[in-house]
């Protein structure tokens, strides 16, 4: 019978830290945002459990691709990985200068500036962010901003 390797184990212990990270706390708030007032930074992301279970299923699927050996059960995997890596998508908006910073998990990839109105015709608004092109992040920081 195949084992899982030590290797992977680390991977899937990895997988599960990143998952189950306490995005409210003011460490992650202060790395993501950089901002030091971290009671006015709102921190916008999935589903806590959407990202679990997703990170669950990657973690068996994978497992079971390693121990069964087949080549057709190296595609479900493949889609858990991007699944679990889209609900990753983190967001974080700075109420004090209105700044949406974005980026994956605790990692800040783009930061611009977001205004209340959303309705902003400027370069710089909400709707040029990197934002859009997650439609669930999108809507949460509307029904933020939208008094």
């Amino acid at each position: 019978m195949n084992k899982v390797k030590p290797g992977h184990i680390i991977l899937y212990l990895t997988v599960v830290v990143l998952s189950v990270i306490n995005y409210e706390s003011d460490i992650v708030k202060f790395l993501f945002s950089g901002y030091s007032a971290t009671y006015d930074v709102v921190m916008i992301r999935h589903s806590r459990y959407l990202i679990i279970l997703s990170a669950v299923l990657l973690i068996s699927l994978s497992i079971v691709q390693q121990i069964k050996k087949k080549q057709w059960l190296k595609l479900p995997p493949f889609f858990a990985i991007v699944f679990w890596l889209l609900s990753m998508r983190t967001a974080a908006y700075v109420e004090t200068d209105g700044t949406l910073v974005s980026g994956w998990s605790f990692i800040r990839i783009s930061s611009c500036k977001c205004f209340n109105d959303m309705h902003t015709t400027r370069d710089s608004s909400a709707e040029n962010c990197n934002i859009q092109f997650d439609p669930i992040l999108h809507r949460k920081l509307k029904e933020h901003l939208t008094p």
